[in-house]
């Protein structure tokens, strides 16, 4: 008896340090999804059955890891993704008692400046034994040596000045050698903002910009501009902010801002979208549903959707009634070209199985794909729509935003 006790005792101690090293938990925080359409499941693995699938973009809670997959949280829904397809936003903590922040990977770089014991960063990189580090809108360089990234990090007051010694940290960067230019104003339709000058990334869009807000350009450096928007800091392509009049500017050309009311489609790289911001709502709002079962004649989450549900069920949401047939919704907006599709617009097809002008409809979401809930068997998904079947089966659009 008693040596069975002493083997239940040893055999839980044991489940306990498996289960330890298996998932690792540390503080939530965030991560994006990089891939276009990617499953979540209810365990570390492909074998497990999907919970939703998540569009490219979408945010999520990341609560921990097991080997090769994160255990992640979105909205109500919670399971765990490959982290091939998550970029995790990780965060260090400074442990040496006061630490330099440097203009670049070598101590042979500028010192931007020093960071206290305990401050927490989010670190962007990492190359040849150092981080690249963003403070607040400080973004520079750690040695690797200083800065424990393992730890379960404790909440620290971002506000706190006392994080950071003077007085090596200016107003803006490169305040010293550029005078500020002053106030601007947007002349693209939407500005991507963003948190470095790279389009190369979606992920570092701080917000979005309409046309003809009033914004504080700092300096321009490479074709950028350093702005505040917001109470934020970052970056915005030079070529649609219009400075004021009385800016410190040394163009000969501030009259003349690019026309971007045409031609200018949207992606994910450009700087400058033409849809309106009610458009993008609608798209972002439709993405929610992705992984939703197709359930024939379904018009809610709960029960599942059929490709006119969905539909139906998004433009609720927006206050335009529509009817429950892609046929009938086929009635309604007004009509547009291929060649003019926005996100928002709709996109109807003939379905061979049915003898009918039209059998299926979608949400089209840009650079040429479409959010729709296919068929029996299928969840709601993003598809292009120059596939040989959707190309073959296209019929017309409709616009149901004004413009």
């Amino acid at each position: 008896m008693k040596l069975f006790g002493k083997f239940t005792k040893t055999s839980i101690i044991s489940l306990i340090l498996v289960f330890c090293l298996t998932l690792t938990v540390f503080a939530e925080t965030t991560g994006v999804v990089t891939g276009s359409a990617v499953n979540m499941r209810k365990d570390a693995g492909t074998k497990y059955d999907v919970v939703v699938t998540l569009a490219e973009g979408t945010q999520v809670n990341v609560l921990g890891e097991k080997g090769d997959w994160y255990k992640v949280s979105f909205e109500d829904f919670s399971g765990y993704m490959s982290k091939d397809y998550v970029a995790v936003d990780l965060k260090g903590v400074v442990t040496g008692s006061v630490v330099n922040v440097r203009k670049g990977a070598s101590t042979d770089t500028k010192v931007i400046t020093s960071l206290k014991k305990g401050t927490v960063v989010d670190i962007l990189d990492g190359t040849d034994g150092w981080y690249k580090i963003k403070y607040k809108d400080i973004v520079g360089y750690m040695s690797q040596k200083y800065i424990d990234t393992e730890s379960v990090l404790v909440a620290v007051d971002a506000d706190d000045d006392n994080n950071t010694t003077s007085p090596t940290v200016a107003p803006t960067p490169r305040a010293e050698e550029n005078k500020e230019l002053g106030d601007g104003y947007v002349t693209a339709s939407v500005l991507n903002f963003r948190s470095e000058k790279s389009t190369s990334s979606k992920s570092n869009i701080i917000a979005k910009i309409p046309r003809d807000t009033k914004v504080y350009v700092f300096y321009e450096e490479d074709g950028w501009y350093y702005i505040e928007y917001k109470d934020k800091k970052g970056w915005v392509s030079a070529e649609y902010i219009k400075l004021s009049e009385n800016s410190g500017s040394s163009s000969d050309d501030n009259s003349s801002t690019p026309d971007t009311s045409e031609n200018n489609s949207s992606t994910e790289n450009n700087n400058v979208s033409t849809v309106s911001s009610k458009q993008l709502e609608v798209v972002e709002y439709a993405k929610k549903f992705l992984g939703i079962k197709y359930t024939w004649g379904g018009q809610s989450p709960s029960e599942g959707f059929d490709c006119a549900g969905l539909v139906k069920y998004v433009y609720k949401h927006f206050d335009i009634s529509l009817p429950g047939g892609a046929t009938s919704q086929s009635k309604h907006g007004k009509v547009i070209s291929k060649s003019e599709l926005e996100p928002g617009d709709l996109v109807f097809f003939k379905s061979p199985s049915f003898n009918t002008p039209i059998g299926h409809v979608g949400i089209y979401v840009g650079d040429g794909n479409f959010i729709h809930a296919p068929s029996k068997g299928e969840v709601v998904r993003i598809e292009t729509m120059n596939s040989n079947y959707y190309t073959k089966y296209y019929v017309t659009a409709r616009r149901l935003l004004s413009e």
